[in-house]
């Protein structure tokens, strides 16, 4: 597939515009809130009236670790509780950090030995950190934590939010990773780190009968196929009960849909330990609050011209400890158990939080 990797070109679709008001009034706050502008001036009035009357924090500095963390429980009302249906909570960690380049993480990608975090972030940046376990494998820190911004494949830095949106990753079949970004949408591949901090090694041309809904509803989630093909997802359909859907065999791109449902919007998707696809949604209303769903795809019902269905696995919403929920990574743990990590998109502002999650995944057959 080396080939893929050197095309340049890329259409340059324009989104369709297709108001549905009353459909998506529910939705409303929480793309607001997933904007990033109204958020981060709501938080800088809120930080003004509130903080400063206290004593000041010293500054961030270079010298200052970059990321804090604290170890948290998944139920806060009963935090000795780990099974929630199929999966079993391994730990999680609250992150935060002075550094106001930090957060607005939507894409994750763990190594296969549970040891190196890869994010990206809807503000542009690379974040990487080395992940830290107790004697019983429960996640229990993070350190080394490290911010680089993003270049495009001219090695220009993404410092503009329409070009910066970086909003998923997958393995790049060379070495490196695949970053998917919104708003100008576009597909970049990464070398290996640490040359992966430079520029972009190719840029992937766009399915040519792709169609977001609109700027901010790209490439949500991106996966790498056992049998190497590329898998595509956008955040929301024209249609409510279908999700399109690309593969990329090197060559061309063709389409499938996924059955969706329930209002809620694809935002990560990783290939499973046995092949199979797990997608994570998320969904946002005024009564209940954030909501997010794993699903799995079975491997072999994934084809061109299909439409696929995807069986749930969960439901979870607060007072679990979730939040916007946008990365997903999966791997297999030292003893042949199916792991699942989780991040959280915090948008940039003091009402939402940067959190990253493990779970183990309970076969059927265990």
């Amino acid at each position: 597939m080396g080939r893929v990797l050197g095309l340049e070109t890329a259409t340059g679709n324009a989104p369709k515009s297709a108001p549905r008001f009353w459909k998506e009034l529910p939705q409303l706050p929480f793309r607001i809130l997933s904007s990033g502008r109204l958020a981060r001036i709501a938080s800088y009035l809120v930080s003004a009236m509130l903080l400063q009357p206290f004593a000041p924090q010293p500054a961030w500095t270079q010298e200052a670790p970059l990321v804090t963390w604290e170890r948290i429980a998944f139920d806060r009302d009963n935090p000795e509780k780990t099974r929630f249906g199929p999966l079993i909570y391994r730990g999680g960690l609250l992150l935060q950090s002075r550094d106001p380049r930090f957060g607005g993480f939507s894409g994750l990608m763990v190594s296969e030995d549970g040891l190196q975090l890869t994010a990206v972030s809807d503000e542009g940046h690379w974040f990487t950190a080395s992940l830290e376990y107790d004697e019983t494998g429960r996640l229990a820190g993070l350190r080394s934590g490290h911010l680089e911004r993003l270049m495009d494949h001219h090695g220009r830095p993404l410092t503009r939010k329409g070009r910066a949106d970086a909003e998923s990753l997958a393995e790049n079949p060379q070495g490196g990773l695949i970053v998917g970004l919104e708003q100008h949408h576009n597909i970049l591949a990464y070398g290996p780190f640490p040359d992966g901090y430079g520029k972009a090694q190719a840029r992937l041309p766009l399915p040519e009968a792709y169609q977001p809904r609109d700027y901010n509803s790209g490439m949500e989630a991106m996966a790498r196929l056992a049998d190497g093909r590329l898998l595509a997802l956008v955040e929301q359909g024209e249609d409510s009960e279908r999700t399109p859907g690309y593969l990329w065999d090197g060559a061309a791109w063709t389409r499938f849909d996924l059955r969706a449902g329930d209002s809620f919007m694809t935002t990560g998707a990783t290939r499973l330990p046995n092949g199979d696809i797990l997608i994570l949604e998320r969904r946002f209303n005024l009564i209940f609050g954030p909501a997010m769903r794993l699903r799995r795809i079975a491997a072999e019902s994934i084809r061109a011209g299909a439409i696929v269905e995807a069986k749930e696995l969960v439901r979870l919403a607060p007072p679990l400890a979730i939040d916007n929920m946008e990365g997903v990574s999966a791997r297999r743990g030292n003893r042949g158990e199916t792991l699942i990590y989780l991040i959280s998109d915090n948008n940039f502002n003091l009402l939402q939080r940067n959190l990253l999650l493990l779970f183990e995944l309970k076969e059927a057959s265990d």
